[in-house]
């Protein structure tokens, strides 16, 4: 998300004396989009993870580390792997918004960007909504692994055990309008020259969209920006994976 996409989306064109401005505010908006969401919209920057191997006998593996010298080969990546928390007791399994998933794994994390799979899970249908989905529904009896309530009792929660999800996802070269809109928004807001963080903007309409004074946590005479607005909060709701943190007004800086 560039200042190139910013002119594409507002049909303006930003003068050579406010492109520095306007750069720094795209770093600083990509930085609160990336928070709220708990993911990058610019791909290269999200930690995708590689799937080392498989272990021989799968669910039948009792020892603790997996050894990563005696793997069977890795499954042939359609997208990127991500991965995700396992909890045995849910149901949906909550990841970032995808618009295909192509494998599912239970695995071992290994370290920031490897992983060795103890089972594949073939039975899962995925949950999408307008395109994109953001959850995996498993059966109710996923996997029978002899060793896995072996595992958890005696290794815990700090087993390792993760779901890896090999999928598409969403990022700035697939971006649903509602949210392109709204990081343009935010860039139009944050970069106007009365903008400061003590709340001086005064009420005004930008490319379309007007902002007045409410309650945005600072009480009285405090104006509610694109992202805390009702509507900007639906929409980073909606696209928010696991790690963000939409769900709450995320801060002005």
């Amino acid at each position: 998300m560039d200042l190139a996409k910013y002119q594409e989306l507002t049909g303006q064109t930003v003068s050579e004396a406010d492109v520095a401005r306007v750069n720094a505010t795209i770093r600083r908006v990509n930085g609160l989009l990336e928070s709220a969401l708990g993911y990058s919209l610019s791909p290269n920057k999200n930690l995708d993870k590689e799937e080392l191997g498989k272990v021989q006998f799968q669910g039948a593996y009792p020892y603790y580390p997996v050894n990563v010298d005696s793997l069977l080969p890795a499954d042939e990546q359609d997208g990127e792997y991500r991965v995700f928390n396992y909890n045995d007791k849910d149901i949906y399994i909550q990841t970032d918004p995808f618009r295909n998933v192509y494998h599912v794994k239970l695995v071992q994390v290994q370290n920031d960007d490897s992983f060795v799979t103890i089972w594949d899970l073939t039975g899962f249908t995925s949950k999408n909504a307008r395109k994109f989905g953001k959850f995996i529904q498993r059966e109710t009896t996923w996997f029978n692994w002899d060793w896995y309530s072996w595992l958890v009792e005696n290794v815990g929660n700090g087993n390792g055990l993760m779901v890896a999800v090999d999928a598409d996802w969403l990022d700035c070269t697939n971006m649903p309008s509602d949210l392109a809109y709204l990081w343009a928004d935010m860039v139009a807001y944050y970069s106007n020259e009365d903008y400061s963080v003590s709340g001086s903007l005064k009420s005004e309409s930008v490319n379309g969209h007007s902002w007045t004074r409410a309650n945005a946590g600072g009480g009285k005479g405090v104006d509610l920006s694109p992202e805390q607005s009702d509507a900007g909060l639906k929409t980073l709701k909606q696209y928010a994976g696991p790690n963000g943190n939409a769900a709450n007004r995320i801060p002005t800086v």
